[in-house]
């Protein structure tokens, strides 16, 4: 489960004229307020849009009289009033999701809009490829590394799967935090070909974000970390197999991103 709080100030105890609560284990949204305790709560929901794995949008609109709240488009809930919304100088964004983008918009009536990932834990994701693989064409991944990370995986790979018997992969990208080395290699009909591990710096960080971006060139995949060049690795497969990517392990992965 997660929060998002409308908040009076940073300290602990603040009042908020908002506090929405996503519990996905028992499929409600808590709507409540706070202050010096906690007021009704109202739990019903038209449907539940939060899924594990899966990218959500939420759209707050601040009217005179309510907080208007759509989900990915469409019409969710209204939670009215019960403390000027005006003393609320803060946004509280709390636990067990990723949010990557936040925009406040109009002074006088507020449009909060959010974009964020609720993530699994324990759950690879596999996702297509828009379009085809070819040389000019950016993979965008980004992540937060966990707390006491072992290691997480990127893979460009031929197939739909988690499961590493099922598929070919052109590039499997897999830091390791106790070695502080990223291998490379692919796998072909079961086999892994040679690693590879020279690398000029370690760019990963337990708790700490993480900005990868893979160029796709005529003869390799150039890598970039945090906005500096980082590995090469030579094609060794068929770049026109590659139709999905698969990221797991010990991070949280925002949605990737392609050009």
């Amino acid at each position: 489960r997660f929060s998002i709080d409308l908040v009076e100030s940073t300290s602990e105890g603040a009042r908020s004229a908002l506090h929405f609560n996503p519990r996905i284990d028992e499929k409600i949204v808590v709507r409540n307020s706070y202050d010096g305790s906690w007021a009704d709560e109202e739990r019903d929901v038209p449907f539940f849009p939060f899924l594990e794995g899966t990218k959500f949008t939420l759209r707050l609109l601040v009217t005179d009289d309510e907080f208007d709240i759509n989900m990915n488009g469409k019409d969710f809930i209204h939670f009215h009033h019960r403390m000027p919304f005006n003393d609320m100088y803060y946004l509280a964004l709390n636990e067990d999701a990723e949010y990557y983008d936040v925009d406040i918009q109009n002074e006088k009536v507020g449009y909060l809009y959010l974009t964020t990932n609720v993530l699994p834990t324990n759950l690879g994701i596999c996702q297509k490829i828009p379009g085809s693989l070819r040389p000019g064409r950016w993979i965008f991944v980004h992540g937060t590394a966990k707390k006491d990370p072992n290691k997480f995986e990127i893979n460009l790979q031929c197939n739909d799967t988690l499961n590493y018997d099922e598929t070919d992969i052109a590039l499997h990208l897999n830091p390791r935090f106790s070695e502080e080395v990223t291998v490379r290699n692919h796998l072909v009909d079961g086999s892994w070909g040679d690693e590879e591990q020279d690398q000029p710096f370690f760019p990963f960080e337990a708790e700490d974000t993480f900005n990868i971006a893979i160029n796709v060139q005529s003869d390799k995949f150039k890598v970039y970390a945090n906005g500096r060049h980082y590995i090469d690795f030579d094609h060794r497969i068929d770049i026109g197999k590659i139709c999905h990517i698969m990221l797991d392990g010990d991070a949280n992965f925002f949605e990737p991103e392609f050009n």
